[in-house]
C-alpha cells in the first residue's frame, strides 16, 4: 500500500511494514508531537512522532538503494521503529527518564523490539531481531538512520521546516542522497557533495537557533519539566507513565495539585516571562539563583532557570575523493563548518523567566548574581 505523507508525497508499504505500523506501540506515536510545545511559538508544528518515523524509512530506504542498490528489510524496520521508545512530549521528557527510572528512549525502543507487539511482527515474517537492533545501535550500516548525514536528521530537519513554515530547514537532499558512500565503515560524502552536507549542518545550526532553541519554546518546555517534577515528587505521579502519549500526561498532570498550576499556565498560554535571556561564558551557578530567586520570595513552581547549548555536536564525517582517498574530516576540509562548530561551541545561553507577577521581584534579585 501507499500512505501519502506530507514531505516525500507517496510512500510505499509492504506487509511488514503495515503491520508494525498498525500495533499498538506504532499507533502511540501518532498522540506524540515531534516538537512537543513548539505549536506554542509555531502553530503549524504539530507534526507526530509517527509521520517523522515513517519519512525516515523512506529515507533510509533511497539511501541505501542509492548505495547499495537495495536495502535490506531489517534495515527499513529500523528506520521505522527508530522512535518507537520515545516518552510523551519526547525530549523534554527525557531528563525525568533518566533521573527516575535510569533509562532512556533508546533503551525502551529496545525492550520494544525484543518483547512487544513489534516483536511478534518480526517474528511472525521471519525479521532478524538482533540485526534490527544492530542497526538501530549504530552497528553496520546503522549510520544511514542516526549519523550526522543520516536519514533521521534529513527528515526531521525538512519535516519541521516544512510544518512550521521556515526556510531554515531546506536542504540539498538529492545532492547529498547521490553523494553518500561508506568508508572505513561509516557513512561519508564524496568532495563533490561537500555543499550539500554544508548545507544540512547549516540548516540544523539554523533550526537549532531559530526554532528549537527559541527562547519561548524553551521556557515553555522548562514549564513543562518543572510540572512534571512536581508532580513526581509528590509521590503522586510514577515516571512509568510517562511511555503513555503527550494528551494523556496532560490530563494526569492536571488532575495534580502540585502541578495543575503550571499546567494551567501552559494550556491557557499564560507563559512565565523572560527576566535574564543572554549568553555567557563565564562558570554559572545554576542552584545559586535558584536559591536567590526562593529566597526573594518566588516560589519554586513559579520560575524556570535554563542553560542551553550547542556544543558537543563536532561533524567528524569523512570525505573522499573519487579514487577513495580519505581527504579529512567535513569540520577539517569545510572552513564553513569549522567556523559554524566553533560558534556553536561557544554558544552557551541562560534563560530565567517567572510568573508575570513576580518579574520586578526576580529582576531585583538576580542584579546580586548576574
Amino acid at each position: 500500500m501507499y500512505v501519502r505523507d506530507a514531505l516525500h508525497g507517496n510512500v510505499y508499504l509492504n506487509n511488514i511494514e503495515k503491520e508494525i505500523i498498525d500495533t499498538k506501540s506504532f499507533q502511540r506515536l501518532v498522540y506524540i508531537r515531534q516538537l512537543a510545545f513548539a505549536y506554542l511559538v509555531y502553530p503549524g508544528a504539530t507534526n507526530t512522532r509517527l509521520e517523522h518515523s515513517i519519512g525516515t524509512m523512506h529515507v533510509a530506504k533511497e539511501l541505501a538503494r542509492n548505495m547499495f542498490g537495495d536495502c535490506e528489510e531489517e534495515l527499513a524496520i529500523a528506520g521505522l521503529v527508530h522512535d518507537i521508545g520515545h516518552p510523551a512530549f519526547s525530549h523534554a521528557s527525557e531528563d525525568a527518564l533518566r533521573k527516575y527510572l535510569k533509562e532512556d528512549h533508546e533503551k525502551r525502543s529496545i525492550e520494544i523490539i525484543k518483547n512487544g507487539d513489534i516483536s511478534e511482527v518480526l517474528e511472525k515474517f521471519k525479521i532478524d531481531k538482533k540485526k534490527v537492533l544492530g542497526f538501530l545501535q549504530g552497528k553496520n550500516k546503522g549510520d544511514i538512520i542516526s549519523g550526522s548525514l543520516g536519514a533521521d536528521r534529513i527528515d526531521y530537519l525538512m519535516r519541521d521546516s516544512l510544518h512550521i513554515g521556515v526556510a531554515y530547514g531546506i536542504i540539498d537532499y538529492n545532492r547529498i542522497k547521490d553523494k553518500l558512500l561508506f568508508y572505513n565503515k561509516k557513512l561519508s560524502i564524496y568532495e563533490e557533495g561537500l555543499q550539500g552536507a554544508e548545507s544540512l549542518l547549516i540548516a540544523r545550526y539554523f533550526m537549532y537557533e531559530t526554532v528549537y532553541l527559541h527562547h519561548t519554546v524553551r521556557i515553555v518546555e522548562n514549564m513543562y519539566k518543572k510540572a512534571l517534577e512536581l508532580a513526581i515528587e509528590s509521590g503522586k505521579f510514577n515516571p512509568k507513565e510517562l511511555y503513555a502519549d503527550d494528551y494523556t500526561i496532560i490530563k494526569r498532570l492536571n488532575e495534580i495539585d502540585e502541578s495543575k498550576f503550571i499546567m494551567n499556565k501552559i494550556m491557557e498560554r499564560k507563559l512565565f516571562k523572560r527576566v535574564y535571556y543572554n549568553n555567557v561564558k563565564e562558570r554559572i551557578d545554576l542552584e545559586e539563583i535558584k536559591s536567590v530567586l526562593e529566597k526573594a520570595g518566588i516560589k519554586k513552581e513559579e520560575f524556570i532557570i535554563t542553560l542551553d547549548n550547542m556544543g558537543g555536536h563536532m561533524e567528524s564525517i569523512p570525505v573522499v575523493n573519487k579514487k577513495h582517498d580519505f581527504i579529512g574530516n567535513l569540520n577539517e576540509v569545510s572552513p564553513l563548518i569549522n567556523t559554524l562548530e566553533s560558534t556553536m561551541k561557544n554558544k552557551n545561553t541562560l534563560i530565567v523567566a517567572v510568573e508575570k507577577s513576580k518579574i520586578e521581584k526576580a529582576r531585583r534579585a538576580l542584579q546580586k548574581v548576574l
